[in-house]
């Protein structure tokens, strides 16, 4: 975990967590995002993929009625599919996720539906037919697009002993930025796999998070072949392959996963992140109580997370949220349970 420099009236230390200058109230953070975490599940790796192939075709128009010249204005039919190619996690019996829709999207144009209605999916289940399951169909205008976004509205995880839980999600958007080219007469394919191993955290009090990390590829030119409900893609021009995570408050970063330095519970709906080295000891306000304060004082309009930080030897609660439209940091010192400055 990278380490948090900060500034409490005026004297600069090292903490833990990511570089933060906090002075007269004001925040300056060095680092984009912080990498935290909780206590994994055990054992082995889960790799799901969602699988969009967009293959291209041709329709024209008429430009007017007094110009009978063909214009070509260029499709590309979108299959969606998805799989799972690891073993079991230890003690899971099955990962269930609930994908309501997926949206791709344009500069300048927005999100444009691409796939609606909910559809389970057993990521487990997949994984053992070694199968990559056909999602949905649709017709995309020839053009780049820059990210996809598809919407989970539940996981669910049923362990060995045929107990099922609901896991917390951050966000069901999950944005993920790429270059996604659909061609005329040729196919393009969005590859998606979910790394399970650090997507899937389970609490001290034995409640799951499902906060996803996933590697992104997107192919131009590919081959696709589609056989009842099973796709297979193969060959094409990569034109990105790269990995993005979820973190706590459910912004998708490139290169970000939740690690192994940190304890995570759940506050009803909030997500309270206790970095190794820190702890709650000697504190006059809890995370709770910080939480409240931020509510109270109008500060955010919902709260995501509140993470305990140490600034020139104070330990302060770190708590994010929404405020309009936008996400919002407070913190709040946690001796006094008074707020020293806002990000």
């Amino acid at each position: 975990m990278s380490s948090r420099a900060q500034d409490y009236g005026g004297n600069s230390v090292n903490d833990i967590d990511a570089d933060i200058f906090i002075s007269k109230g004001r925040v300056i953070r060095k680092k984009q995002y912080i990498q935290k975490s909780m206590s994994k599940v055990p054992a082995a790796v889960l790799v799901g993929a969602l699988l969009i192939v967009v293959a291209g075709g041709l329709y024209a128009y008429f430009k007017g009625a007094s110009n009978p010249e063909n214009q070509q204005a260029l499709k590309g039919n979108v299959i969606f599919g998805i799989t799972d190619q690891a073993v079991s996690l230890s003690g899971i019996e099955s990962i269930k996720a609930t994908i309501d829709k997926v949206q791709a999207h344009q500069e300048g144009d927005g999100w444009l539906t691409v796939s609606e209605g909910p559809r389970e999916f057993n990521l487990l289940d997949l994984k053992a037919r070694g199968a990559i399951e056909l999602l949905a169909q649709a017709q995309l205008p020839e053009r780049e697009y820059n990210q996809i976004r598809p919407e989970i509205s539940k996981v669910l995880i049923t362990k060995a002993n045929g107990q099922t839980q609901e896991a917390k999600l951050p966000s069901g958007d999950l944005k993920l930025v790429g270059k996604i080219v659909v061609q005329a007469n040729k196919t393009s394919s969005i590859v998606v796999d979910f790394l399970a191993d650090e997507s899937l955290h389970v609490t001290g009090s034995g409640k799951f998070i499902f906060s996803p990390v996933v590697k992104l590829e997107t192919r131009s030119n590919a081959s696709v072949q589609v056989s009842g409900k099973d796709v297979a893609v193969a060959g094409g021009v990569v034109e990105t392959d790269v990995n993005l995570g979820m973190d706590e408050n459910g912004e998708t970063k490139e290169g970000f996963a939740l690690g192994a330095h940190a304890k995570l519970e759940l506050m009803e709906d909030v997500i309270r992140i206790i970095p190794d080295g820190q702890s709650e000891a000697g504190i006059s306000v809890s995370a709770q109580a910080a939480t409240n304060i931020v509510k109270e004082g109008n500060h955010l309009d919902k709260v995501f997370s509140v993470t305990l930080i140490k600034v020139d030897g104070k330990k302060i609660w770190e708590v994010s949220g929404m405020k309009n439209v936008g996400l919002s940091n407070i913190f709040v010192d946690a001796s006094t349970g008074a707020v020293i400055a806002t990000e």
